[in-house]
């Protein structure tokens, strides 16, 4: 049980549930979202924003890293941080929209559509900088012994997400809880 007390193991344990809430919010949101989009005749909009974010992972891995290495691993971490939460936060207002089932305006289907875009974009950029910087902090927090036992302690925390995201999906789904996953959107930024 001494590992448990360690500095470093709290810390890694701590960073890794701080990914596991940020990835429910994260998924919960972009799940409502695409529900939005349906509702607005987006069609496979929904489809093409999850490519865009997805492609942007990979792009912007390239410069996180030298990003990471020169500002140091907690930066990159907060950096990365910082620009999912705008990411969220642009995803919530489509969200929002939707739960309030208003067409015009803020709400037009062209600026939710840029919204989301934008939140692609930024979820993309902070997405691959927050896992460049994890990676370099769970290496600077471990020894050659313990970095394979720590990738599986931040892993295992993490991946939980996917398992109470999808839970949380089913739910508000079924009871057409989009007002309810919008407030849990916000509770959770």
């Amino acid at each position: 049980m001494k590992w448990i007390l360690s500095e470093k193991r709290i810390n890694l344990i701590m960073l890794s549930c701080s990914f596991l809430i940020m990835f429910i919010g994260q998924m919960v949101t972009s799940f409502l979202s695409d529900e939005g989009m349906e509702y607005m005749n987006f069609g496979y909009y929904g489809l093409l924003i999850v490519i865009v974010e997805n492609v942007l992972y990979g792009i912007f891995s390239f410069p996180a890293a030298p990003i990471v290495d020169r500002y140091s691993s907690k930066r990159g971490i907060l950096f990365g941080a910082l620009l999912n939460i705008a990411s969220i936060f642009l995803y919530i207002i489509p969200v929002a929209c939707f739960a309030g089932f208003s067409t015009s305006g803020f709400c037009s289907r062209g600026l939710c559509g840029i919204f989301l875009m934008i939140a692609s974009l930024l979820g993309g950029a902070g997405v691959s900088t927050m896992w460049v910087a994890t990676q370099t902090y769970i290496r600077e927090c471990s020894t050659e012994g313990t970095v394979h036992e720590n990738q599986g302690i931040f892993f295992t925390i993490t991946n939980v997400s996917t398992i109470i995201a999808n839970w949380m999906a089913i739910i508000l789904f079924q009871t057409k809880g989009l007002r309810v996953g919008l407030y849990l959107s916000l509770i959770h930024l």
